[in-house]
């Protein structure tokens, strides 16, 4: 789905580059931007808006918060989550060399954290002997976190308008806890038939790699100048 929208706005990249040339001596200062994507995941659907300060010609802090949006929220997942609460924080340090100084390329470090609380009903776990514990109602904790290594190109518009592209590869960890469960019963029998269960059927750590793709699109409150090379 990521790399469908992205592909959708390769003409605004051709049509950004070409803007980001003609005016090589500008860039964005200080600029607020918004991320689509994150409301457009139906398990955590997240308003994420976000600032950009670049306080250097070559450094810039970028700072995100999101917190919870019903803008796509996934109906038969929603059946058994009540009263999510879950807010995402990303903070980013980038570097912008001087030979991408025309595409406003850089290179950024970004962490994150993701906490996340929810009740659960009519759901269930899986034990380490492999049996099903299923319950009616319980309590959810999901916490991720992780550190991705990204480059982008934040390109600027006529008007003020800013597209930043991304793309980057790191580590996630996300921890699971089901706790409080009401009148639990072990099923040995019981068979998941949903193609893709919810992480919360297996409580625990998990490490996995985490890949970053997409973009965000915002406004310049200020600009300025290049120094002359």
């Amino acid at each position: 789905m990521k790399t469908r929208l992205l592909l959708a706005f390769l003409p605004a990249l051709a049509a950004g580059r070409l803007a980001a040339q003609q005016e090589t001596a500008r860039y964005p200062v200080l600029s607020v931007n918004i991320s689509p994507l994150s409301m457009a995941d139906p398990l955590s659907s997240t308003f994420a808006p976000s600032l950009t300060y670049r306080f250097h010609p070559s450094w810039a802090l970028h700072l995100e918060y999101g917190f919870r949006s019903l803008l796509l929220q996934d109906s038969n997942d929603s059946e058994r989550r009540f009263n999510p609460r879950y807010r995402e924080f990303r903070p980013e340090i980038r570097f912008h060399p001087a030979f991408a100084a025309e595409t406003g390329g850089y290179i950024a470090l970004e962490g994150f954290t993701s906490p996340m609380a929810y009740e659960r009903r009519n759901d269930f776990i899986m034990l380490e002997n492999g049996d099903a514990l299923r319950y009616e109602r319980a309590q959810v904790e999901r916490n991720a976190g992780g550190i991705i290594l990204k480059g982008g190109t934040a390109l600027i518009f006529d008007k003020g308008f800013v597209l930043d592209l991304f793309a980057g590869l790191g580590y996630r960890y996300r921890f699971i806890r089901v706790f409080d469960l009401v009148n639990p019963t072990v099923d040995p029998l019981f068979t998941d038939r949903r193609f893709f269960p919810p992480p919360d059927t297996r409580p625990g750590t998990k490490h996995t790699l985490q890949l970053s793709l997409g973009f965000r699109f915002g406004w310049a409150l200020a600009r300025g100048n290049l120094p002359a090379s």
